[in-house]
């Protein structure tokens, strides 16, 4: 579940509903496959890759990247994405599963099939070619097949060894710190963020919910998702039943009232210029647009400056963007990237690491 406002969905990796069925999957399935073409947006034959983040946006203006440019492609572990791929089939073969779970891991194999068929090609092969497409605030994403937007356990799988690292509770930090510039002071934002791994566990039991969607739910009470148990981006996602639950749960409405409260100080804050208002990103938004589009835009602008200043000072050695984290096939010094992030934010923010896979 990732609720950060309407520009910030990271679409989760689908088949295209074109080339799915029997005879695709077998085509998936094929062990050593030979190395293939790569294609641009218009189905041309490529012998070359484009630069990560084009100069101009898919609205015609120009990037606001600059020359901050991650590498344009990925570096693939093909047999530890292998192997990963081996358990997946051995799941999908022998186990017992729900619908919805077997719907989940078909997925997880399909995205496994397609990358290890995509790295096999003729113009770099073991590496998975990716572009990003700059939104209205700022934020990468990356288009078309990606692992930015694959499952995290396939992500994982696919660069094991590389180094990951993202912005501690990013979202959460990031309205905390703005808010108390905006002159209000957060208080049970500041428990969760000392404490989110206790709070998600109770948010979890509270709702009968795993912690995954009760992190989701947290974070879509940053972007204004309401507390209604009948309609709503959180009844929708969990159920009534367990929304119900969710919102009878004192820590959680303590959360989202503290949320609610920091995003309109933000807000009123904002300096507006001819009936906009602008991000960190130097992105505009017009003030008739509705208070969850606002504030995703300000803190996803806020968001993005950071990932700037990490890709300007490291370049192609960054090589996956993934909104508030960033990836890299050798470790980078923990103190310096929130230096950089401080510097160019004006936000203490914490930075975590992780080696994936090991």
């Amino acid at each position: 579940m990732n609720n950060a406002g309407s520009e910030s969905r990271t679409n989760g990796y689908q088949p295209n509903p074109h080339t799915t069925g029997p005879a695709f999957e077998a085509y998936l399935a094929q062990r050593d496959p030979a190395p293939s073409d790569l294609v641009d947006t218009v189905g041309k034959v490529t012998r070359t890759l484009p630069s990560s983040v084009p100069s101009r946006t898919k609205r015609g203006a120009n990037s606001k990247w600059g020359r901050a440019h991650p590498a344009n492609a990925t570096k693939i572990n093909l047999p530890a994405l292998e192997a990963f791929r081996g358990v997946i089939e051995h799941t999908l073969q022998h186990s017992v599963l729900s619908t919805e779970d077997r719907e989940k891991t078909q997925l997880r194999w399909t995205a496994a099939s397609q990358i290890i068929h995509t790295c096999h090609n003729t113009v770099r092969d073991g590496y998975l070619p990716v572009q990003y497409e700059q939104s209205d605030a700022g934020r990468l994403y990356a288009v078309g097949l990606s692992l930015q937007n694959v499952p995290r356990e396939v992500r994982a799988a696919a660069m094991t060894g590389q180094w990951d690292y993202d912005i501690s509770n990013a979202h959460f930090a990031i309205l905390d710190q703005l808010a108390e510039k905006s002159g209000y002071t957060c208080t049970a934002i500041r428990d969760y963020l000392v404490n989110k791994r206790r709070i998600r566990e109770a948010v979890s039991m509270a709702a009968r919910i795993d912690v995954d969607d009760a992190k989701g739910c947290l974070i879509a009470t940053v972007y204004g998702a309401g507390l209604n148990p009948y309609y709503g981006e959180i009844a929708k996602e969990i159920g009534r039943p367990a929304a119900e639950r969710l919102f009878s749960f004192e820590p959680f409405v303590a959360i989202a009232t503290d949320a609610r409260r920091a995003s309109a100080a933000i807000l009123e804050a904002a300096p507006r210029s001819r009936g906009r208002i602008t991000n960190a990103m130097s992105l505009v938004v017009e003030i008739s647009e509705d208070r969850k589009t606002i504030a995703s835009h300000l803190l996803q602008g806020m968001e993005a400056v950071a990932l700037n200043a990490i890709v300007s000072h490291h370049g192609e050695d960054i090589s996956l963007c993934v909104h508030d984290g960033w990836c890299s096939e050798s470790r980078l010094d923990l103190k310096e990237q929130e230096r950089l992030i401080a510097e160019a934010t004006g936000l203490n923010l914490k930075v975590e690491e992780e080696r994936l896979g090991k």
